[in-house]
């Protein structure tokens, strides 16, 4: 099961969050899907609008302590440290460029 189902809907790309046992609580894995999401974002010109959700009702109970602890969900979850080590900067991934249109 995927941590972070993204989908895409014409402009939109609907990101969820997607761990309904822990109450979607985040995790490494997480931010690393939401941060390749937000690189696709800003690489497409075709998308103008995010949406960030969670699965079965609860956005999201903020970080994950258990994980953080080392009882980490292996299912749809990735080598975390072999991703900090290959690719530092994705920590801190943020879209480059403004969605949507403005207001008239």
């Amino acid at each position: 099961m995927a941590q972070v189902i993204v989908e895409r809907d014409g402009p939109v790309m609907v990101l969820t969050l997607n761990r309904p046992p822990r109450k979607n609580a985040m995790t490494l894995t997480m931010f690393a899907l939401l941060a390749d999401a937000w690189a696709e974002l800003s690489a497409d010109d075709a998308l103008s609008c995010a949406i960030l959700t969670g699965a079965e009702g609860n956005f999201s109970s903020g970080m994950d302590l258990r994980a953080m602890a080392g009882d980490v969900d292996r299912d749809g979850g990735i080598d975390e440290q072999a991703r900090l080590r290959d690719d530092p900067a994705s920590s801190t991934a943020v879209c480059s460029r403004p969605t949507g249109r403005p207001s008239r």
